[in-house]
């Protein structure tokens, strides 16, 4: 299940915030590493793990493509934000004025899934949390 959320942060925390968003999914790449990682004795479920892993990767991928995106679409806001542009330049050749604040809403826009990818994100601790083992080997 996926969530649409809408937020705000300062300008200069934008990058900060993307990072630890980006610095998440690496709870799901070590998880991926865990479950296709050699463990001692026989091993029947290979194929479900192989799977499961292939799935998890391209969620994860997918995921990273988006927050590239919209980092990608921030510094082009931005960029364009600043730099001062002659008359000649205002209106592309379509006749269509140029709208950073457009490009900032599309980021904006972006960023709406993050609550379903914190969503997911507690789902796999939880899960994981269940899973781990209790007793200490020894």
């Amino acid at each position: 299940m996926r969530a649409t959320i809408n937020f705000e942060v300062d300008v200069d925390q934008v990058e900060n915030t993307m990072a630890t968003l980006v610095a998440m999914e690496s709870d799901t790449l070590r998880a991926i590493a865990d479950m296709i990682d050699v463990n001692p004795g026989p091993r029947t479920m290979v194929l479900e793990e192989v799977t499961e892993a292939l799935r998890l990767l391209e969620e994860t991928s997918a995921q990273l493509e988006q927050y590239k995106g919209m980092l990608l679409s921030f510094e082009r806001a931005r960029f364009e934000t600043v730099l001062p542009q002659s008359a000649d330049n205002a209106m592309p050749v379509t006749g269509q004025p140029i709208n950073n604040l457009g490009e900032l809403q599309n980021t904006v826009e972006s960023m709406k899934d993050l609550q379903g990818f914190l969503d997911r994100i507690n789902d796999q601790r939880k899960e994981g949390a269940d899973a781990a083992p209790t007793d200490e080997e020894g």
